[in-house]
């Protein structure tokens, strides 16, 4: 059999699955950079849209048909509508699914037929007698035994289309010949990773302390829950009997307050004791219908969660088995609320090492039970960690555990306390508080970033048991941000900034993604929204910070002003080992020296806090700075690191209140290296920046060939995927750059700068790079003394 070198797939689908139809080139693209370049195969699509040319014809859809007449595989989209009659069937859609299934059944062009239904809401409007249709026809396309999926939404439909197209195409590939076979890596034997079993009373603890009447002690609360519990199982128990199981359950330290604890709740309404000697009690009978309905909960709620879990699997075609999917989930929850424990308990725990290994675990199963690339798999964990998320149970059950362990470190009761927290916010946190006030309301397309920090905004705004601080070098670090998104501006002008990814500048960002709704024309407009006043036509750094410390003022952020530490050295020293040690020791020195304050300010060598101060910070690397200054330092207090979303949750966890958005993508975000600014990641467009003056960048011919290239080497990745996207172009120059600003003889940055914006050196550079990336391997490949020589050869010709 002819091996197959080129795959057709043709759409067809009703008018209304515009939007649908718009995401489908990307998706066709990302395949072709993926599964068609491992296998050497060309992905082509045909859509009317794009690949018919108008002619004479019977009619427009026999136009259609004449033009796609060939194609490996039909997939059909249908949602509301389902179309208008032609002279051949009762729609285009069903003409274009009858001639597939008809080349199909006669061993035909047509090899494979994937059909998707818009499972969301149909609008109050719809057509009745259309909606009549669609039903009729996925009743005909389930009898016709074709494979079809549903979808919900257009997010959805890109993930369900992306999975359900690389299955068929494997398929048909596996079919093409014996010899050429893309079946799926052999499977590993996988053992679930040990989790600690939740039992009943766990699952119900949350509960009955957030309706226990001892509000005014949180030793009292914990206790008085667990009595109820135990009576709950029990009918009677006497005292004695009651403060043995708290002694086993809870431990011996606290046996004197447990005759008091009871005592109090023998005087409410909620036990009942007789005369019987000793003295017996019993739970109330409304208790015990109130405890009833939560444990019903609690049932009800995991055969939900188990009924979504499978769901996800069956619409990804996932043969995953339940048990040792929730055994892998469960375990990333474990290891996320272990690191809270730790954090209070300041026990050593490699956190973000063990949710990184559980997650990456949980990918590696999913990608074995699918067949699937990781990927494309990533975003499928995320969604079932996310159902996870959701679940209250979950979530409730892994606080009570916390408790449970915060209780036995007598730190319980000062987790619970409502005294002032006091935190102290970075660059990156600033960074989000500055968009996400800027903003009414949450625009459309926000990343998780930025939902993060809108979700801490609202934990923290009016509250009146928190205080803000930060310092004004990290104010400067926003106004430098600022700045440097000005600079970056300038590529709106280029045609292909498509082409350049993304940057990490979270103001540039921020401005791409709200210009349209907020009606902005420019990033002039823009930076005379966000200083809310006048600004001359060239932007300076001390400008912004002036008007930075009027926003911060307005909400509610103390500035604190540096002082001189006579110390300085000592500190600095062992920062420096600190992160040495890490492997972040490619920071910059304002970085540094503003993070080293940073660690003083929370370490209270200033004495400002009152309470235990808390940084909140995105990079995590200041978790292992914070352990090696505190030991270090006798005079460094405690401290603790939380992240923004971290923080979030435990506020919330003070008023006993469960809130999902709070949680969601918590676990994902301290899994993934992109909510790290710490990261290894690269942006190509900020990496141009660095060679960016005052010249027109229009007239830039290298930047045009670099992001050319760039383009060809890059896989399109889904906006919900979050991993390493950087290139070997990206990584090249980076090495390159860092070369000549690093050198303290010979060419420097600037020479090498002026060689890039030579177009007539610009063939020679651009085709040197290109040469050198075939052999360039992203996080292995140095650049060699032969790569420096050949661009101080070519700076010198261009002096000479």
């Amino acid at each position: 059999m002819k091996q197959i070198n080129k795959i057709v797939i043709f759409i067809g689908s009703p008018s209304d699955t515009e939007l649908e139809r718009n995401c489908i080139p990307e998706i066709i693209d990302e395949l072709n950079h993926t599964l068609g370049a491992e296998k050497g195969v060309q992905i082509e699509k045909k859509m009317w849209e794009h690949d018919v040319v108008p002619t004479i014809g019977t009619d427009g859809q026999d136009v259609i048909n004449k033009q796609v007449s060939e194609y490996d595989i039909f997939v059909c989209l249908m949602w509301k509508k389902f179309g208008t009659p032609t002279a051949r069937a009762n729609s285009a859609t069903e003409e274009e699914y009858l001639n597939a299934l008809k080349s199909y059944q006669e061993n035909g062009h047509c090899k494979d037929i994937v059909v998707l239904f818009n499972d969301s809401n149909v609008p109050i409007d719809s057509d009745l007698d259309q909606l009549r249709l669609v039903t009729d026809f996925r009743k005909r396309v389930a009898a016709d035994g074709v494979f079809y999926k549903t979808y919900n939404g257009l997010q959805d439909f890109c993930g369900v289309f992306r999975v359900a197209l690389y299955h068929r195409i494997v398929a048909l590939l596996n079919s093409s010949h014996d010899t050429y076979s893309l079946s799926a890596p052999p499977k590993k034997v996988h053992v679930a990773p040990q989790v600690e079993s939740i039992d009943e009373n766990t699952k119900l603890l949350f509960d009955t302390l957030a309706h226990s009447p001892a509000i005014n002690d949180v030793k009292s609360r914990f206790i008085e829950s667990y009595i109820l519990l135990f009576l709950y199982d029990n009918d009677y128990a006497t005292s004695s009997e009651i403060r043995t199981y708290l002694a086993n359950t809870l431990g011996n330290g606290n046996a004197n307050i447990y005759n008091t604890v009871l005592g109090k709740l023998n005087n409410t309404d909620l036990l009942i004791s007789d005369d019987s000697h000793p003295k017996r009690f019993s739970i109330s009978e409304r208790k015990r219908k109130e405890i009833g309905q939560i444990k019903e909960n609690v049932m009800t709620s995991s055969s939900i969660l188990k009924k979504k879990c499978e769901d996800i699997c069956h619409k990804y075609d996932i043969k995953a088995d339940p048990i040792t999917l929730n055994t892998y989930i469960s375990k990333l929850f474990e290891d996320g609320f272990s690191s809270e424990i730790g954090e209070w308990t300041r026990t050593a725990l490699k956190r973000d090492l063990k949710l990184q290994n559980t997650y990456d675990d949980l990918v590696t199963y999913l990608q074995t039970s699918s067949g699937l690339p990781s990927e494309y798999v990533k975003p499928i964990a995320n969604e079932l960690i996310e159902i996870f998320s959701k679940d209250p149970i979950i979530y409730k059950s892994n606080t009570s555990r916390m408790f449970f362990s915060l209780f036995n470190n007598n730190k319980l009761e000062e987790y619970l306390s409502t005294n002032c927290r006091e935190l102290f916010l970075d660059t990156q946190v600033l960074l989000q508080l500055c968009c996400v006030t800027f903003d009414y309301s949450e625009p459309m397309g926000a990343d998780v970033l930025y939902k993060i920090g809108s979700r801490f905004w609202q934990k923290v705004r009016n509250n009146h048991n928190v205080k803000l601080y930060t310092t004004s070098e990290y104010v400067e670090e926003v106004a430098g941000h600022l700045y440097n998104a000005y600079r970056l501006s300038k590529f709106l002008e280029l045609e292909y900034i498509q082409d350049l990814g993304p940057s990490k500048n979270v103001f540039f960002n921020h401005y791409l993604m709200i210009k349209d709704e907020a009606g902005l024309f420019s990033f002039d407009d823009y930076i005379s929204m966000f200083l809310d006043d006048d600004w001359e036509s060239r932007l300076d750094v001390p400008q912004i910070v002036k008007h930075l410390h009027n926003v911060f003022t307005d909400l509610s952020i103390k500035v604190l002003s540096i002082p001189e530490v006579k110390e300085y050295p000592k500190y600095k020293k062992e920062y420096e080992t600190s992160l040495a040690f890490m492997g972040f020791d490619s920071r910059s020195y304002t970085a540094r020296r503003n993070d080293i304050y940073a660690t003083l300010w929370c370490g209270n060598v200033f004495k400002t806090f009152e309470n235990t101060p808390y940084l909140i910070t995105t990079d995590t690397s200041f978790v292992g700075i914070r352990s090696r200054m505190v030991n270090k330092f006798d005079e460094i207090s405690y401290w603790y690191v939380y992240s923004p979303q971290k923080i979030s949750e435990t506020l919330s966890l003070i008023d006993f209140k469960v809130d999902p958005s709070m949680i969601d993508d918590n676990i994902i975000s301290l899994t993934e290296s992109s909510f790290n600014t710490s990261n290894d990641t690269i942006s190509f467009i900020d990496l141009l920046n660095t060679f960016v003056d005052d010249k027109k960048l229009s007239d830039w011919k290298l930047a045009s060939k670099l992001s050319k290239m760039r383009k060809l080497r890059t896989c399109s990745v889904s906006e919900n995927m979050f991993y390493n996207t950087n290139q070997p172009i990206d990584e090249f120059l980076l090495l390159l750059t860092e070369h000549y600003n690093a050198r303290s003889e010979g060419y420097r940055f600037s020479d090498l700068k002026e060689l890039f914006w030579n177009n007539d050196s610009a063939d020679k550079v651009a085709e040197y790079i290109e040469a050198q990336l075939e052999s360039f391997r992203i996080g292995t490949s140095k650049l060699s003394e032969d790569v420096y020589n050949y661009f101080d050869e070519l700076i010198s010709k261009l002096k000479a």
